[in-house]
């Protein structure tokens, strides 16, 4: 084994290689203080190794030599290493220095810190286990001293006794606490770590029962008389409230029947709510689990994909908050209530108790406006309001524009805010606030609105 000479003697030796070396300075020789140290330093250790693996020592005198600093450096590790780098034999140099950081000694170093007093036992286990899988050189006898000698905890110990590199007899002291006695049978290696597997769960051959279709009531036998019921009643879910309306069962029956497909049917529905009161619910899902072959199902998929086909062209969110309160009574199709919420201005309100201000917003290429209706209830001192809009770039970052209307003391008001946005693309944001006539914020809220 090559004797590593001191330190204060390697500094003395000029390097005899053509490849130029910087030498660190003595301060960035010290050995790391803490085990944060040692932890920081290992990535940058194996990327040295990484370096030396691939293209020898020359490779790491050319990348020590790259590295800025060449006066003064405060790594360990590039420390380490260029030091090495300085000799005229670094091999023996290079192997000490990736010992140090990737050696036995470190790795017991590492599970000893691990394992703190008043840990759980679980996150001890689960630390030492991250330990163990980075690519350390482990000398098994140095292990044995360790363990022999106290130095090792416990479940470390039990964790290199279950590697299948060990061997048997230091298996035995990683187990016992003692050295194997002569002639009892040591144990057989330990068998090697089962790949984790990803958990699939196994395939379902369970297909739901076939049902003959329904009763089609109003919708009739044919497609064209299905057709004309669609054009000229609306369908219910149920025959809770009218027992001789079409409802979707009825619906159902006629897709399972082949006289209209999904695709056809659904565009014809009214209202839209019906339609669309289970995609998406866990009773619509139900449907589709439970009877894929059903025309309840096939409502269900293909309500879904309209919607998706709308929203395929990123609509904004403002379409969907429009969309919201038209579904519950809009009483045409589902194309119709998609075209009136893409038709809609996105609206604004902040109320407080009987005061508020609402509207809608407009947006362009360079402004934006907020025009709706302000109200207040009282004329005496705190009670009048007026409206603040403040618009913003898509960061939220900085503040476009800020405008305010007069105050309205007592009764209701037309506004209309215009606002500037003299950015490429126009505003991203646009603040709508109730204050005072004093300019308080009104209840301490202020509504933002996307565009």
């Amino acid at each position: 084994m090559t004797r590593t000479p001191p330190r204060r003697a390697a500094r003395t030796i000029r390097a005899t290689t053509s490849a130029p070396c910087w030498r660190p300075t003595p301060t960035s020789r010290r050995p790391p203080s803490s085990t944060g140290a040692a932890t920081a330093g290992r990535p940058r250790a194996a990327a040295w190794a990484t370096v030396r693996a691939a293209g020898g020592t020359g490779s790491v005198r050319e990348l020590a030599a790259a590295l800025p600093g060449h006066d003064e450096h405060d790594d360990p590790v590039d420390a380490d290493f260029a030091l090495a780098c300085a000799e005229a034999d670094p091999e023996p140099f290079l192997d000490t220095a990736v010992e140090r950081w990737f050696g036995t000694g470190a790795l017991l170093r590492r599970l000893r810190a691990a394992h703190r007093a008043g840990r759980r036992p679980w996150l001890v286990l689960h630390a030492m286990r991250a330990v163990l899988e980075e690519p350390y050189r482990i000398d098994w006898q140095l292990v044995a001293a360790a363990r022999l000698g106290s130095r090792l905890p416990r479940p470390a110990a039990e964790l290199l006794r279950s590697r299948p590199d060990g061997p048997p007899e230091v298996a035995v002291v990683l187990r016992t606490g003692r050295p194997a006695r002569p002639g009892r049978p040591l144990p057989p290696p330990a068998p090697p770590a089962a790949v984790a597997q990803r958990h699939r769960p196994p395939r379902s051959h369970w297909a739901s029962q076939w049902q003959r279709p329904g009763e089609t009531g109003p919708f009739g036998d044919t497609a064209e008389s299905a057709r004309h019921a669609l054009r000229t009643m609306p369908v219910a879910y149920d025959t809770h409230t009218d027992p001789a309306a079409a409802t979707l069962a009825h619906l159902g029956a006629v897709i399972e029947r082949g006289q209209l497909t999904a695709c056809e049917a659904v565009p014809l529905v009214r209202p839209a709510s019906v339609p669309t009161s289970w995609v998406g619910q866990a009773s619509g899902w139900a449907d589709v689990f439970r009877a894929a072959w059903s025309g309840r199902a096939a409502l269900h998929v293909e309500s879904a994909a309209l919607l998706a086909r709308w929203a395929a062209g990123r609509v904004p969110a403002a379409r969907w908050a429009a969309l919201h309160p038209l579904l519950r009574h809009y009483p045409g199709t589902l194309p119709e209530l998609l075209s009136a919420a893409s038709a809609a201005s996105p609206s604004y309100d902040v109320t407080f108790g009987a005061t508020h201000t609402g509207g809608d917003l407009h947006w362009s290429n360079r402004s934006a406006s907020a025009v709706g209706v302000q109200r207040s209830v009282s004329t005496s001192p705190g009670g009048c309001r007026k409206t603040l809009a403040r618009t913003y770039t898509p960061d939220l970052i900085t503040t476009l524009d800020t405008r305010t209307t007069t105050p309205v003391c007592g009764g209701s008001a037309n506004i209309t805010i215009p606002l500037k946005a003299d950015v490429p693309g126009g505003a991203g944001w646009i603040e709508i606030c109730l204050l005072d006539e004093l300019g308080r914020v009104v209840g301490g809220k202020c509504n933002f609105y996307k565009r």
